[in-house]
C-alpha cells in the first residue's frame, strides 16, 4: 500500500482569472435565496408595510416567521415572473401619515396609500378585499360592509373595486421590485467580494469553491 500526498493550489477570489471570477459569482447567484432566509429581512419589512396599509397577509404552513407568510413569487429572468400574496384588506386609519413616517422617501408606497384612501373615501371607508394567489397572479375580490359591519351587504361604488385592485397589485409589484433589487445587490461583484472576505472562501483555478 502506498500513501500519496497530492498538492493542490487554491486561490483567493481576487487571484482568479476574470473568467473564473465570473463563474464563481454565477455559481453563487444560482444558489442565492435557495434557503429562503436570505430574504427574511425583506419579508419582515414588507409585512410591516402591509400592516400599516391595512393588508393582513395570511400565514401558511403554521409558525410566525415572516417567511411563512403567503407570498408567492419567482424571478428574475422569465417573462412570467412576478409576485402575489394572499391577504385580507380593510382601511387602516392614519395609514397615509404612518407610511410616510415609516418610509419617508418611498413615493410609490405613499401613492399606494393615497390611492387606497381615495377609494375608501368614496365608500365611507367600508371597503374590504381579499387577495388570492394563483402562482404569480393575484386575484382580488372587493366588497363593502354595511353600517353594521357585515360584508357583502352594501354596494361597492363604481370604479372603487378597480382602484382597490390596482393599488393592491401595485403593492405586490413593489415587493417584487424590492426582491429584485436585493438579488442584484447581493449577487453583485462588490457584495460577493465582501462575502468572500467575511467567510474566508477559497477557490479552485476554474472558480469553483475549494
Amino acid at each position: 500500500m502506498k500513501t500519496l500526498t497530492i498538492e493542490k493550489t487554491i486561490f483567493d477570489f481576487t487571484e482568479l482569472s476574470e473568467s473564473a471570477q465570473d463563474r464563481a459569482i454565477q455559481d453563487y447567484a444560482q444558489d442565492f435565496g435557495s434557503s429562503g432566509y436570505e430574504w427574511e429581512f425583506v419579508y419582515d419589512d414588507f409585512v410591516s408595510i402591509a400592516d400599516i396599509l391595512g393588508v393582513d397577509i395570511k400565514i401558511r404552513n403554521g409558525g410566525s416567521s415572516s417567511l411563512r407568510r403567503a407570498i408567492y413569487w419567482s424571478g428574475f429572468w422569465s417573462q412570467g415572473d412576478g409576485l402575489a400574496f394572499e391577504s385580507h384588506y380593510r382601511y387602516a386609519k392614519g395609514s397615509c401619515k404612518a407610511i410616510r413616517a415609516y418610509a419617508g422617501t418611498d413615493t410609490e408606497l405613499h401613492r399606494i396609500a393615497d390611492e387606497l384612501r381615495k377609494a375608501q373615501k368614496r365608500a365611507f371607508y367600508r371597503l374590504t378585499a381579499t387577495t388570492e394567489a394563483d402562482r404569480n397572479y393575484m386575484r382580488v375580490e372587493v366588497s363593502c360592509t354595511d353600517h353594521r359591519g357585515y360584508e357583502g351587504y352594501a354596494e361597492v361604488p363604481d370604479g372603487a373595486a378597480d382602484d382597490i385592485t390596482d393599488a393592491l397589485r401595485d403593492l405586490a409589484s413593489w415587493m417584487y421590485r424590492t426582491l429584485e433589487r436585493e438579488y442584484e445587490y447581493q449577487t453583485s461583484r462588490e457584495a460577493f467580494i465582501d462575502m468572500c472576505d467575511a467567510n474566508e472562501w477559497q477557490f479552485n483555478e476554474d472558480g469553483s469553491l475549494a
